[in-house]
């Protein structure tokens, strides 16, 4: 799927994902997804993480058969009499915009825009068409998007461009309430509400597969520039977000909460937190994941500037379920509890991942993961950390399982700070690693006990980490760099 990870050159202002050949490349830049809109729902959707493409999937010859006989919709008018049959089949065939008919009588002239179409049971194949200029402002209504919600419906092929929509609870650009099936659609623009939010989908009951969000979004408790939460069973695949966000938390760059799966995803949007008295757990990617994540990324900076509790660069709080070959990169900055490049606070399993990005907090703070009460093996950070109370260049507060795992980033503290660990209490710490030298650290955990190894630089770089660093499996598991030497990367998922 993709070649080795090395993480050092995604510290850059550019979002990378992994080199998809050469062993010894470091990463190839993300294809501009700034691209004719019309092109991505072309494109054919091998999977974001190997393609290094943010394009969607090209319709199947399924798809065509769905629509054959669907009713065709021409102009808002069309759009707008789907409420009296939901259950049918319908196709868009031109792009619907402030000129095409029927636009003033159905979303300009109504006070509070596009009235939503709810209860969707249908199909709706956009086939590659685009949806401009929607408005939606019913800030005290529930279920709101171009559809409320639907039910075992299917939506595809379709683009909003230049929205602004505004509702209460449940709240989408495209479908405030998923009960089945989004599918190569995307949506530009502005989202507001205050609580289960997203750029595309408010709350997923479903599948959202090859799609996408871009914009800006706000809202109080449960959203994401994708979606705001995504339900136990549901599932977001090949998709991301590209969306400025702002608010109260749960917050992710692509999704608020989810509690489902999400594979080959990512976000590449800046986070903050700005409400004091809601929330917390603040993430690039997820604010708080209870499901399984799997090859997946984060970019943006992520910022907790009130008083509330966990941070990270990839997820929040990391509940339950596994994060597995999963990476960020963008700066964290937390105002007091739980601050990690990667989790804030872990309670789960992290395995065969990495941050990159500087993090800044208070109590609990570390490179990779703020606070761990749970699993963490093959993994590293390698960005600056800084903090008061426990601090470590991988975890500031360890309660949990810790192994083959490494850090190298400059670590500053004031008490119980380590170039591994700041606090392990009652913690196992096994087979792992800091740089003493570039994190000027001499102590790998600050207080309590471990198997942890300092080693210099050139010990830790190059063919040298073969042998200090002989717990990792360098068959498998992690691979030596050279040419020019650096720390170990983690190896390509084909085998490990």
């Amino acid at each position: 799927m993709y070649e080795t990870i090395r993480a050092r050159d995604c510290r850059t202002d550019q979002a990378q994902t992994p080199a998809t050949g050469g062993g010894s490349e470091r990463g190839v830049a993300m294809t501009d997804h700034r691209l004719d809109r019309r092109d991505l729902l072309k494109t054919a959707g091998a999977g974001i993480l190997a393609a290094g493409a943010s394009g969607v999937a090209q319709a199947t010859d399924e798809d065509d058969a769905e629509t054959e006989d669907a009713t065709e919709i021409q102009d808002w008018h069309d759009l707008d009499a789907v409420r009296e049959d939901v259950d049918g089949d319908y196709v868009l065939v031109a792009d619907l915009e402030s000129g095409t008919d029927g636009y003033e009588q159905h979303v300009g002239d109504p006070e509070e825009g596009w009235e939503p179409i709810i209860l969707f049971d249908g199909t709706f194949d956009g086939n590659e068409n685009e949806t401009v200029d929607l408005v939606i402002d019913r800030p005290t209504e529930s279920a709101v998007g171009l559809f409320g919600s639907t039910n075992n419906a299917i939506i595809k092929n379709i683009g909003l461009t230049n929205v602004d929509v505004t509702g209460e609870h449940f709240v989408g650009g495209l479908v405030g309430a998923n009960g089945n099936t989004v599918r190569n659609a995307y949506v530009e623009g502005k989202v507001t509400g205050d609580d289960l939010v997203g750029g595309l989908v408010g709350e997923n009951d479903g599948d959202v597969l090859d799609s996408y969000a871009m914009g800006e979004l706000s809202g109080r408790i449960e959203f994401g520039g994708l979606i705001g939460e995504n339900r136990e069973d549901a599932t977001v695949e090949n998709s991301h977000a590209d969306v400025t966000i702002e608010g109260g938390g749960p917050i992710g760059g692509l999704i608020g909460k989810n509690n489902g799966t999400v594979t080959q995803s990512f976000a590449t949007g800046d986070v903050l937190c700005n409400h004091s008295g809601l929330g917390g757990r603040v993430g690039g990617l997820i604010g708080r994941n209870s499901g399984d994540v799997t090859d997946s990324y984060a970019t943006g900076e992520v910022t907790m500037s009130v008083s509330r509790w966990f941070v990270g660069g990839l997820v929040g709080n990391h509940r339950s379920g596994q994060i597995t070959r999963c990476f960020a990169t963008g700066d964290v900055s937390g105002e007091d509890r739980g601050a990690g490049g990667f989790a804030g606070r872990n309670s789960a399993d992290i395995v065969k991942s990495y941050a990159t990005g500087n993090v800044d907090g208070e109590e609990e703070v570390g490179g990779l993961v703020g606070s761990n009460s749970a699993e963490v093996t093959k993994s590293y950070a390698i960005g600056e950390v800084t903090g008061d109370l426990n601090v470590g260049g991988l975890i500031g507060d360890n309660s949990g399982y810790v192994s083959k795992s490494f850090a190298t980033g400059l670590t500053f503290g004031t008490i119980r700070v380590g170039g591994v660990i700041g606090e392990n209490d009652s913690g196992d710490v096994t087979d792992s690693y800091w740089d003493t030298e570039s994190t000027e650290r001499d102590d790998g955990i600050g207080n309590g006990d471990g198997n942890v190894t300092g080693l210099s630089t050139a010990e830790m770089q190059g063919e040298s980490s073969a042998n200090t660093m002989d717990d990792f499996d360098f068959d498998e598991r992690w691979d030596i760099q050279t040419d020019p030497d650096d720390h170990p990367s983690l190896a390509k998922p084909e085998t490990a």
